[in-house]
């Protein structure tokens, strides 16, 4: 579980996790290579340390419906979750605070 915020202010890139009831969370930049891709590096912050990863999904479109995947060969599904907005920071914020 989690969520993600691409800004377009300096394409920073912000987010949460909570990966089997370990909080932690990411900053670093987003970019769009082309291809319907979407990108983002970032320093993912927990109990763990910290670790680097780079990350891209691939999108497509079919009349209003759009389709995700992880890239390079994740499967394909409905991506049904996208807000415009800031909805990341706050819950952001509060993870950091108890690390």
């Amino acid at each position: 579980k989690g969520a993600g915020f691409f800004a377009v202010k300096q394409r920073q890139f912000d987010a949460w996790t909570n990966d089997k009831g370990k909080p932690g969370y990411g900053d670093g930049l987003w970019f769009i290579p082309g291809g319907g891709k979407l990108c983002w590096r970032a320093q993912w912050h927990g109990s763990w340390g910290v670790k680097g990863s780079m990350t891209c999904f691939e999108h497509r479109q079919a009349g209003k419906v759009i389709y995700q995947r992880k890239a390079p060969d994740g499967d394909w599904y409905v991506f049904e979750r996208l807000k415009y907005g800031d909805y990341v920071t706050r819950k952001q914020n509060r993870v950091k605070a108890k690390l």
